[in-house]
């Protein structure tokens, strides 16, 4: 197999387990692995240890993602505008009164941007003027330039990989998503099948990076998506609201729309613990409308209806530290929570799921993407704690957790996650404590991707 997946190690990120995972299945059933990946995209962690997590045999090959000149002349105007915002903001601070101290930091990290996924705050009043329009049609022009030449590089180095042992298939995974577009372009030049393995949906309005969105952004993505799932003998969705909607779009290959969801591993579950305290915790990053502040209020009201004291109940959140440019804990002390809610930095994978096994309560924020199922959630199922979902009913999540213990519950429902959390603390106190919802192995990653790995066996005969 040859797998073509930016989100594989040595990338950290949550969505390179899918395939780090599915590596270790493969083997066993015979399969040997040669992986073209790219060096971390900006704003992700790298941990080369995870190589040696790797089965024997496989063998990881790295492209990163050169940006144009064009986009390197932005990104260092970008970094002197906000250079001299910081030095504005250090101005502003001396100056300030004491009783607002942290007011020009929070400008300051409001003026940041990144290239991924979001524009510039100070953009964000233009956002549709036909000048923000323009730049933003500009930027996904680079945008495309930048991933085709990354699609011609990996498209060179497959032929090369092929000339030492010729792939059976050609995977890819993404997003990124044009990943899929590069593993397109090999599996045409070798003359192989195609999968490919879409961990969220590609061609939707609600995924459109902000900084990228528009008119060129949508027509080449609908291009990228029709043309990648057409060469493909198999098209993997993973959660049941994702293949629905492909097969939606192309009724006339929906026979080769297979459901994967990612699956729960077992390592996860020797990290378990037992907290000596009613913690309701998050860990991750916020973004993608993961708004904490209905959870926020609804622990305020639970705070009150039971009489429950900091002794007794704590909030932390592990990961990201802001939510839209502003700290957590300025979110958490304007909803009355500043005695029980605490943050911390990411972390380790491991010290992470220690933390995880310590709560009473997992939190699930509201996400934008409907069709997909936080990752998150196949890591909390292992522990046990209570689930506490904030999810439409509609949702992915909603249904995959449906006929199980979790507390879903509507986003913005503020008395119901109060009632639901008001319950789940009565049980902690009278000593009732929670028990996994994989405990029976339901979730498990491995049954995953041994239906994934019998279908590619059939493409390949």
């Amino acid at each position: 197999m040859l797998l073509i997946s930016p989100a594989f190690p040595p990338c950290a990120e949550v969505g390179a387990l899918r395939w780090q995972k599915f590596a270790h299945v493969a083997a066993a059933r015979g399969w040997t692995l040669d992986v073209i990946t790219g060096a971390a995209m900006p704003g992700e962690r790298a941990d080369p240890t995870t190589l040696q997590q790797l089965p024997a045999g496989v063998r990881v090959w790295s492209i990163p993602l050169q940006p144009l000149l064009s986009e390197r002349l932005r990104r260092h105007v970008w970094g002197a505008i906000k250079a001299t915002a910081r030095v504005a903001a250090g101005l502003t601070s001396r100056a300030a009164s004491s009783a607002e101290p942290h007011a020009s930091a929070h400008a300051a990290a409001h003026a940041e941007s990144t290239t991924e996924g979001r524009r510039p705050a100070s953009v964000g009043a233009e956002s549709d003027s036909f000048f923000a329009s323009m730049v933003r049609n500009h930027r996904a022009r680079d945008h495309f330039a930048s991933w085709r030449r990354w699609c011609r590089d990996v498209e060179a180095l497959s032929s090369a990989i092929a000339r030492e042992r010729t792939p059976n298939v050609v995977v890819s995974s993404g997003p990124p998503h044009l990943a899929h577009e590069a593993a397109r372009l090999a599996a045409g030049t070798l003359g192989v099948p195609l999968a490919l393995d879409l961990r969220d949906p590609w061609f939707v309005d609600h995924a459109e990076p902000a900084d990228l969105r528009g008119a060129t952004w949508q027509r080449r993505t609908a291009q990228f998506e029709s043309r990648g799932c057409h060469a493909a003998q198999l098209v993997i969705a993973n959660t049941d609201a994702s293949a629905a909607l492909l097969r939606a779009r192309y009724p006339e290959l929906a026979a080769r729309v297979l459901v994967v969801m990612n699956g729960a591993d077992p390592d996860v579950r020797a990290l378990a613990g037992r907290g000596d305290r009613f913690l309701i915790a998050h860990a991750g990053n916020l973004y993608g409308g993961r708004d904490p502040r209905f959870l926020f209020r609804g622990i305020r009201r639970f705070l009150d209806m039971t009489g429950a004291v900091p002794s007794d109940v704590q909030v932390e959140f592990v990961g990201g530290r802001t939510y839209d440019g502003i700290p957590l804990e300025t979110i958490a002390r304007g909803e009355g929570l500043s005695e029980v809610f605490s943050s911390r930095p990411a972390m380790p994978r491991a010290d992470a799921l220690r933390f995880m096994g310590q709560a009473a309560v997992l939190v699930v924020l509201p996400q934008a993407w409907s069709h997909s199922v936080p990752a998150k959630i196949f890591e909390y199922i292992q522990f046990d704690a209570w689930l506490l979902v904030l999810s439409q009913p509609t949702d992915a999540a909603s249904q995959l957790l449906a006929s199980t213990s979790a507390d879903v519950v509507v986003p913005d429902d503020v008395e119901e996650i109060a009632a639901r959390l008001s319950t789940r603390y009565a049980e902690w106190t009278r000593g009732t404590r929670p028990v996994a919802i994989n405990a029976t192995g339901q979730f498990d990653r491995d049954a995953q991707a041994r239906v994934l790995l019998e279908r590619l066996e059939q493409l390949t005969g």
